[in-house]
């Protein structure tokens, strides 16, 4: 009989981390995406607005992490693939630029664009609120663009995250501050984080303290790199 509950408190104890690690820190924050019905052009008109700091700079953003020929990327929460082009031509021929979405729409619309471009190098990834679906130390960099406030597992996900990036890898983050009279209202109801709460949940989950980055035409946004 003892034996039997000390293997049981055994049991719990080594099943309590992996519930943690599942505990949603924003039921329903990706609904939208997750829905069959999303309508991708309409994202993509959103997501290309001139008024987005992240669309606007990301030729500067693009050139600050640093991609050289034959490097692999993952554009963790892609979107419509605004991204895609850029890191594709600065990875090259060599390279690998992975779209990693969880909205199977939104792929196919960057699969469309890819090809009607001609770009061969961009391969899409269906992942989901926990994983990338990516092979353990296959990328050079992760990189995500106003999606870290969507991470409704912050622990799993970015537990994979570090997983799939190979040692020394970079871990960008590109998202929206938390800044009294310039950062949008509705944003500051939307966002679930602000730069320190990334801070403390990446280095939380094993990557060095970040270096930021300071971009020319950012207001309300940061841009932070983090390494494994």
């Amino acid at each position: 009989m003892t034996m039997r509950i000390l293997l049981f408190a055994v049991t719990i104890a080594l099943a309590a981390p992996v519930c943690a690690a599942a505990q949603s820190v924003r039921p329903g924050i990706n609904d939208t995406y997750l829905s069959p019905d999303i309508n991708p052009e309409a994202q993509n008109k959103g997501f290309t607005s001139e008024n987005r700091e992240t669309f606007a700079n990301r030729m500067e953003v693009a050139a600050a992490i640093g991609l050289k020929p034959g490097m692999a990327i993952a554009d963790v929460g892609a979107g419509t693939g605004i991204y895609e082009p850029v890191f594709s031509k600065a990875v090259g021929v060599s390279g690998k630029v992975y779209a990693v979405d969880i909205s199977k729409p939104l792929l196919a619309f960057i699969d469309k664009s890819m090809k009607e471009a001609g770009i061969t190098n961009v391969t899409t990834v269906v992942g989901s609120d926990k994983t990338i679906n990516l092979p353990p130390n296959s990328v050079d960099v992760v990189f995500t663009s106003d999606v870290y406030h969507h991470f409704e597992y912050p622990d799993a996900i970015l537990g994979n995250i570090r997983a799939a990036l190979k040692d020394g890898g970079q871990f960008i983050v590109v998202d929206y501050d938390h800044v009294p009279g310039v950062t949008a209202p509705s944003m500051l109801q939307h966002g679930r984080t602000d730069k320190k709460t990334v801070i403390a949940e990446v280095t939380k989950a094993g990557f060095q303290p970040p270096e930021e980055v300071k971009i020319s035409g950012f207001k309300s946004s940061f841009f932070l790199r983090f390494k494994k």
